[in-house]
């Protein structure tokens, strides 16, 4: 069984081509699986939690995550730090990278277009 189908069956009330996925957890989360049928997962904490325009933020940002493919970024990193010779890379370079992909997501999110 994959990540998504498991995610699948924590959410017996979600429809054939919903992309949201909602859990119970007592903890506000939010993050998305990337794929072929790619689906964003929220808490219901989080749904309780946040006001509208906060959750509709969160949605745009992990949606973003997803229609950019910023998995296959850092998966990319991580593979060029793991080919590097280990005294050539630089103990921050994939959290740099981590952090980078979340101001990206931030920024879709927020509509900016930085370029």
């Amino acid at each position: 069984m994959s990540l998504g189908e498991a995610v699948d069956l924590l959410d017996p009330r979600h429809r054939e081509g919903d992309r949201l996925r909602v859990i119970d957890s007592p903890s506000p989360v939010a993050w998305c699986l990337p794929g072929r049928r790619a689906r964003i997962v929220m808490s219901r904490a989080a749904m309780e939690d946040l006001s509208a325009e906060e959750l509709h933020g969160v949605y745009l940002h992990e949606r973003a995550h997803l229609r950019h493919r910023h998995d296959l970024v850092v998966e990319f990193f991580t593979v060029m730090d793991a080919a590097v010779p280990r005294a050539l890379r630089h103990p921050r370079a994939l959290a740099e990278v981590g952090l980078m992909v979340e101001l990206l997501a931030d920024r879709a999110a927020a509509r900016i277009d930085a370029f």
